[in-house]
């Protein structure tokens, strides 16, 4: 398996984590509810500890697809850099809800969320979210999004990558011809 397919596979993982924890996190902070506050800190916990595999595979999705005809490097590198601060944002938020889930789990059922950690989580969830939904859209110009698979034919020789980014197993299928006629060249 290459690392365009893995980074594929887990990068959805943080971002759904964050966004359903963010949504958690302003349900938790109106209710002042301490199962809804433990499901938002399970999540951004499991947010934050998905998050590294997720920019460990971005790197080798690099490396895979920088030489593919439609690719932009500078799409890349502006994916990439937003990617290395979402990432941070999201540790630490799944490093403060980690310590928010330890301390509601050693509490007791009767303690109540104290205001701190629901403003902490709130707003770091938020931050999550707003970095890790900003970075997915990004990464979506790299190869969905192309404007030159729009605009431009492939060059000769080459296999002509879908344009609508709605069925992935064709778009997969042609990445890994034109990968292999890559491959053959050399």
């Amino acid at each position: 398996m290459d690392g365009h397919a893995l980074h594929l596979m887990v990068n959805h993982f943080p971002i759904i984590l964050a966004l359903l924890g963010a949504a958690a996190a302003v349900v938790a902070f109106i209710t002042r509810k301490r199962a809804v506050l433990l499901y938002t800190v399970a999540t951004l916990t499991l947010a934050g500890a998905s998050s590294y595999p997720a920019l460990w595979s971005g790197e080798e999705a690099e490396e895979a697809i920088e030489e593919r005809w439609y690719v932009n490097r500078d799409q890349i590198h502006e994916h990439e850099e937003s990617a290395e601060i979402a990432n941070w944002i999201l540790l630490a938020t799944g490093v403060v809800s980690a310590a928010g889930w330890w301390r509601l789990a050693r509490a007791g059922r009767d303690a109540q969320p104290g205001m701190a950690l629901l403003s902490a989580v709130l707003v770091l969830s938020v931050a999550s979210a707003t970095a890790m939904a900003w970075t997915s859209w990004q990464g979506g110009f790299i190869a969905i999004k192309n404007p030159t698979l729009v605009t431009s034919p492939a060059p000769a020789g080459r296999v002509a990558a879908p344009t609508d980014g709605v069925n992935g197993a064709v778009m997969d299928s042609a990445m890994k011809m034109d990968s292999s006629m890559d491959h053959a060249k050399h």
